[in-house]
């Protein structure tokens, strides 16, 4: 199921019922699940584009159920609007301090709840997508839709193969990568060339990444490689 807004109805069956025929009739697909609990069980099976939770009056269990939802699945980036059938301040702030990323009344028209739906979904979208496209650890940051590399606010000019060697560390930050793989998986030697270019270069990159900083990134494992911590 495609662009599927997954709804947690309350006790108002009536509510649930309106709410996802009017809805569809905004081009918002909705799939309707009685509890709490069926949420995880649904999002193994397809990821909904938002979660719209319905909340009865002081219903703070499911306030704390989104709590904890938030806390325990926080790289999953779904917008979460909930819809209370008494909305105050008071419960509004609460709503926003268990997780909430939009809040309205039951009394909201729908034309209002689809566009907030649709302006959710497309804010997480390009949050996801930045994730996607930037590879950070503290201040280091690889913009890799343009293979820009910042150490703070300093722009860092790689070779090509610099960049590849910094973003293959970085992808494994705080793990030993030991010189034998680097020359396989960056260079695609094989174990047994006897070579010192991991050395060269590791060197090469600690002059651009590292000097003059107190802060130090990249390590020497005696013995055994480097790693970026």
């Amino acid at each position: 199921m495609e662009d599927y807004i997954l709804f947690i109805k309350d006790t108002d069956p009536t509510y649930a019922y309106i709410i996802s025929r009017k809805l569809a009739e905004q081009g918002l697909a909705v799939l309707t699940v009685d509890q709490t609990e069926q949420v995880q069980e649904q999002l193994r099976e397809s990821k909904p584009i938002a979660l719209l939770l319905a909340i009865d009056c002081d219903q703070d269990i499911r306030l704390r159920w989104l709590a904890q939802f938030r806390r325990e699945a926080n790289d999953i980036l779904i917008p979460v609007i909930v819809v209370e059938r008494c909305p105050s301040t008071t419960s509004l702030t609460r709503a926003f301090e268990a997780g909430a990323d939009d809040y309205l009344g039951k009394g909201a028209p729908v034309e209002e709840l689809a566009v907030r739906l649709r302006h959710l979904h497309s804010l997480f979208r390009r949050m996801q997508l930045d994730e996607l496209s930037v590879l950070a650890y503290e201040d280091l940051r690889i913009r890799l839709h343009d293979r820009k590399v910042y150490r703070g606010e300093e722009l860092i000019k790689l070779t090509p193969k610099e960049y590849e060697l910094l973003v293959f560390l970085v992808h494994r930050v705080h793990r030993v990568c030991s010189r034998e793989v680097l020359l396989q998986e960056v260079w695609g030697y094989e174990f047994n060339v006897e070579t010192n270019v991991v050395d060269v270069y590791i060197r090469h990159l600690r002059g651009k990444i590292d000097r003059g900083r107190s802060r130090k990134l990249i390590h020497t494992v005696r013995g055994t490689g480097y790693l970026l911590e």
